[in-house]
């Protein structure tokens, strides 16, 4: 078969450009202070569900990622509000006062940008009065980021941002141990 066109002359979006990772978005991870993390549960919520969390810190902090497994509730949202628990920490002990958490799950990002001040006011509760799901996790998040300036946000999943392709390997990594 001959090609008309040279397949490799068309810009297909992803491949690696000057300044942009092989997943077609630059690494916006090159910040120290900026973290990618992901949270995934194989048989998520179920009997015999394995939660792993992941986080990318980015090019020349390898050193820093995570990839565990983690005790508790072994759902996909407690899995990434345990990434965010322990980049925070990370970031504490290592004296960070500024950090970026990048995350695709919109639970933590509006929650802790938007809801949070009012699940507090209201002892806690939604705005149809049901209790919040994770309060124990958005509360120990919110304690422990009460002297840093955290920025949250949201990178829509499969954006193919190459650090929050990084964090998701590393969560599906540890839910794959023993």
């Amino acid at each position: 078969m001959s090609w008309k066109h040279n397949p490799r002359s068309y810009d297909y979006g992803w491949q690696t450009r000057s300044s942009e990772s092989w997943y077609g978005q630059p690494y916006q991870g090159s910040d120290p202070n900026t973290v990618y993390i992901k949270g995934t549960c194989k048989n998520n919520g179920r009997p015999g569900a394995r939660g792993g969390i992941g986080a990318s810190w980015g090019p020349g902090n390898e050193h820093r990622n995570i990839s565990d497994t983690y005790s508790g509730r072994q759902t996909n949202q407690s899995a990434s509000l345990e990434a965010a628990t322990k980049v925070i920490e990370q970031a504490k002990a290592q004296n960070m006062d500024r950090i970026t958490v990048c995350t695709d799950n919109q639970l933590i990002t509006k929650g802790m940008n938007e809801w949070i001040h009012t699940w507090k006011e209201n002892d806690w509760k939604t705005s149809k009065n049901k209790d919040v799901v994770h309060r124990d996790q958005f509360a120990k998040l919110d304690n422990m980021t009460r002297d840093m300036d955290v920025e949250w946000k949201y990178v829509p999943a499969r954006s193919k941002v190459e650090g929050s392709a990084e964090a998701q390997r590393l969560a599906r990594k540890a839910t794959s141990r023993k």
